[in-house]
């Protein structure tokens, strides 16, 4: 399976963060799978706090000679917010939580970004939920996305809620989507949103698409199925001007890997819509899209779709196929017998003109040549999607030999 783009890019960027760099000076790994990245600034975080961590724990254990509301005044005064991160992860919970809501919520954002989330997870959870909304908010300002999307694993679903009803802004929505940890709990993030709020956050990706789309594709494409039709159906309720921007910032981006499985995910409505849109009849588009089906082993996401395209776009898609490599049409032929897919691939060959089948033609014959027992399903399919002239002829006589 190739690397998410998305993905890729999200982690590059939460590891560039760490290391106080710019995104393009760890441009470098961008062919690394993003668990790679993500365990590579997993390991430098723990290297970090771990390298020091004694001498932490030895601060957080004469800090207990003190009364919590000095520690507050010396942490937020003395210390700062580095020192208090580290601090904190060594602290028991209540009173870590304790001194915590004795300093200011300025300094607490301060905090939380110089914070490993799993190591004061135990802290975080016990959080009250406003005393966490408050620091959410003063992250927003200050575009703290990553911070927030670093903490959203770590806090109950209560306070998520009303972290979720202080934030007004839904542009805001989609970065720290973007950026969560585990994309597992994106599923139980989004039920939380209504559909006004998320067609809202896909009316500000139609305004900023190449800065925005990617990201809320990023969202889309890693919640489970139910919520991608949710996702996709309603971002194709969207006009069709819009429609084209998104799938014309989806090629210029390379990101057809990502958006496939969504589309197969979707309403039989919204991808007749999208297939309908000009954008893909266009030729360099459309070898853009079975590229990266070929690459992505996403064949059985593209083949369904042949069923809503127009006479003139499957013509087009099938002329594109006999251009491909044996070995990419040989992986189509697979994934059509594996999905039951034959009467779509049937279908895209016969709208080619008898001189264009016969590339097909060849790699059918080839194909069943490997298989006997494909002879019969093969030419019964040929015959029923008449093309008994060329191609179900050539299987028929494969079995004859």
């Amino acid at each position: 399976m190739a690397i998410s783009k998305l993905e890729n890019m999200a982690e590059m960027v939460k590891l560039a963060r760490m290391l106080g760099l710019e995104r393009h000076a760890v441009s470098y790994l961008a062919t690394l799978p993003p668990h790679e990245i993500r365990r590579l600034r997993e390991a430098a975080l723990k290297r970090m706090f771990v390298r020091d961590s004694l001498m932490f724990a030895r601060l957080a254990k004469a800090s207990r000679l003190l009364p919590n509301a000095l520690v507050a005044f010396l942490g937020e005064k003395v210390f700062g917010p580095m020192l208090a991160a580290r601090i904190a992860g060594e602290m028991p919970t209540e009173r870590a939580v304790d001194i915590a809501n004795r300093m200011s919520i300025p300094f607490l954002a301060d905090v939380a970004i110089e914070l490993d989330p799993e190591a004061a997870k135990h802290i975080i959870a016990a959080m009250p939920g406003e005393r966490v909304r408050d620091v959410a908010i003063e992250l927003l300002k200050r575009g703290e996305f990553i911070t927030m999307g670093r903490f959203t694993d770590y806090l109950s679903a209560k306070t998520i809620r009303t972290v979720i009803g202080a934030i007004r802004d839904d542009e805001a929505l989609l970065h720290i989507g973007f950026f969560m940890e585990s994309k597992h709990r994106l599923n139980e993030v989004v039920r939380m949103l209504s559909d006004d709020r998320l067609r809202n956050m896909i009316a500000h990706a139609q305004e900023k698409p190449t800065e925005l789309w990617p990201e809320a594709l990023g969202l889309i494409t890693h919640v489970d199925d139910e919520l991608k039709q949710r996702l996709g159906d309603l971002a194709a309720e969207q006009d069709e001007e819009v429609l084209a921007g998104l799938a014309g910032i989806s090629h210029q981006l390379q990101l057809w890997g990502d958006v496939l499985p969504v589309v197969a995910c979707m309403s039989a409505v919204s991808q007749t819509r999208l297939m309908a849109l000009p954008i893909l009849q266009d030729i360099p588009v459309m070898e853009g899209i079975l590229k990266t089906a070929d690459e992505n082993q996403l064949w059985e996401a593209l083949l369904p779709q042949i069923k809503r395209m127009s006479e003139g776009q499957l013509a087009q898609v099938a002329e594109i196929a006999t251009s491909l490599p044996e070995a990419a049409q040989e992986r189509i032929l697979v994934a059509a017998r594996a999905a039951g897919l034959w009467d779509q691939l049937f279908e895209m060959v016969a709208s080619l003109p008898k001189p264009k089948r016969k590339t097909l033609e060849d790699i059918v014959a080839r194909f069943a040549r490997l298989d006997d027992s494909l002879v019969d399903e093969l030419s019964g399919q040929a015959k029923r999607h008449g093309l008994d002239d060329l191609l179900g002829i050539a299987i028929a006589a494969i079995g004859a030999d």
